[in-house]
């Protein structure tokens, strides 16, 4: 009976033991509106963003994030696969938080859902659904024109410091680094292990220029998705997703008129032209639907009812 009893005892204390992750103590505060200048000069003494996620050794930062891109960074997905209301985008927090004592910076996603959870009532479930895609397939075997490329990409040092004109950005799936040459224009985006891509405007030829380097076809169907983003090119959520089915790095560059790229002003371009493009590559971008995991919002408040 006595054994019976310890047994019991250290059964409880390893349930009880087993707390959720949680930081040591968190704010949550509406976002004031962004000052430029501020920005800049933040940016100029880190070379890290002051938006967006910054988690160090024993703070985690989310600052001007809206509830949907916290839930995003959270619960590893992207913003399309989450479903819920629209207002979910619409306000933006600062939430400022302490890690415990001898936790990993990587503990600091389930420490976030637990804030939700509690600070929000955030209730969510999982599910899969078929939504459009632009797929990324080979146009067909031994037809790739893309190069292999011959130096493999490096995975992105959050902790080292940064270059002038470097800025850091944690997209919460994994640090990004944007960099911008302000006497061409030319512009990067280095996802680490990825890949990177960088463009620029040719004024004399009238052209975006495009070029992917060491991108894998994954980080290929991310960038692009950026990009046609950026470009207004993708709307209601439509991204690319990689079904070429093929492996390791390559290097690829593109050339789209820049009337066709930006448009005239009067409508955001399709993505037509940039898909064209794409074809050179021997690559083809075909309209589809694709099986997409989707994060479901039952319930949340709108904001805090306590902090």
């Amino acid at each position: 009976m006595k054994k019976f009893t310890i047994a019991m005892l250290l059964t409880a204390v390893a349930v009880f033991g087993q707390a959720r992750p949680a930081f040591e103590v968190a704010t949550v505060r509406p976002s004031a509106p962004p000052d430029e200048a501020r920005f800049e000069a933040a940016v100029a003494a880190s070379g890290k963003s002051p938006l967006g996620v910054n988690v160090g050794a024993r703070r985690a930062e989310y600052r001007y994030m809206s509830l949907k891109s916290l839930i995003a960074t959270a619960y590893g997905v992207k913003a399309y696969q989450i479903s819920g209301p629209e207002w979910l985008g619409e306000q933006r927090f600062d939430v400022v938080a302490a890690l415990p004592e001898g936790a990993a910076k990587a503990d600091a996603v389930k420490m976030l859902q637990t804030l939700l959870e509690e600070r929000f009532r955030l209730t969510t479930h999982r599910m899969t659904t078929e939504r459009p895609v632009l797929a990324l397939v080979a146009a067909g075997k031994g037809e790739t024109r893309m190069k292999t490329s011959v130096s493999k990409p490096v995975a992105i040092d959050a902790t080292s410091p940064m270059k002038p004109g470097e800025t850091l950005v944690d997209k919460g799936d994994g640090p990004m680094i944007l960099r911008v040459d302000a006497a061409t224009g030319r512009q990067v985006v280095d996802m680490g292990l990825l890949g990177r891509m960088a463009s620029r405007m040719n004024p004399a030829r009238q052209s975006l220029e495009i070029e992917f380097r060491m991108v894998t076809m994954p980080g290929l169907a991310q960038l692009l998705t950026q990009l046609f983003t950026s470009l207004g090119s993708l709307t209601d959520g439509l991204v690319v997703v990689d079904q070429t089915g093929l492996a390791g790095n390559y290097d690829l560059s593109l050339q789209v008129s820049m009337e066709d790229a930006i448009g005239d002003g009067s409508e955001p371009p399709g993505p037509g032209a940039l898909v064209e493009a794409v074809q050179t590559a021997g690559l083809r971008m075909v309209a589809g639907y694709a099986t997409v995991e989707q994060l479901v919002v039952d319930d949340a408040e709108r904001m805090p009812p306590d902090n």
